[in-house]
């Protein structure tokens, strides 16, 4: 429907194919793929990558969370295209925890990216994260980096209900980007 509520997931997710998701497991232990013709796919809880494995993400994915979020302690390659974002968003009216790296300080990266609806968009602790020509919206916090490094370079962060992007001890780095419509500020540095 292009009217109510749903209109609201249109706009900021796309077309979504409708079907059976495909269930993922609770842990990665070694390289994965997710791929647009499995997709979408649901996590139940969280979905931990684990040190020395990397997930790679590839064009249209779309990954639905059910209540918790994606910690990644090992590597992430999101490698959405501008035609095809990868899509990362919860079910139903609250917010899922959102992607977290603990510890990562491997070459994290995300391309064409939507995260919406998240209480982290992205929480970086001891991390290094390259995201370029993201969309961060409609969640608690855009992205929170602590004690790491992160470059955003052509990205949309808007209408958080805290900071678009915070930052405690970290190395950040922003270029073309937008932050804008976010509740308590554009940046919070530390």
């Amino acid at each position: 429907s292009d009217e109510g509520s749903v209109s609201q997931w249109v706009d900021t997710l796309g077309r979504l194919k409708i079907g059976e998701p495909t269930m993922l497991p609770a842990v990665i232990a070694e390289d994965t793929e997710l791929k647009l013709d499995k997709s979408p796919y649901l996590v139940k809880d969280a979905l931990v990558v684990l040190p020395g494995a990397k997930l790679t993400i590839h064009p249209g994915t779309v990954i639905w969370f059910r209540s918790l979020g994606l910690i990644v302690k090992g590597q992430i390659q999101i490698l959405g295209t501008e035609k095809n974002p990868v899509r990362l968003a919860g079910l139903g009216s609250s917010y899922w925890k959102g992607l977290f790296f603990d510890r990562s300080n491997t070459e994290n990266k995300l391309n064409y990216c939507k995260i919406v609806n998240a209480e982290f968009g992205i929480r970086a602790s001891h991390s290094t994260v390259s995201i370029q020509n993201c969309l961060f919206q409609d969640n608690v916090w855009g992205i929170v980096v602590d004690n790491g490094t992160a470059e955003i370079h052509s990205s949309l962060i808007r209408t958080c209900e805290k900071s678009g992007i915070a930052a405690r001890k970290a190395r950040l780095k922003v270029k073309q980007s937008i932050i804008t419509e976010n509740n308590s500020g554009g940046f919070l540095l530390d």
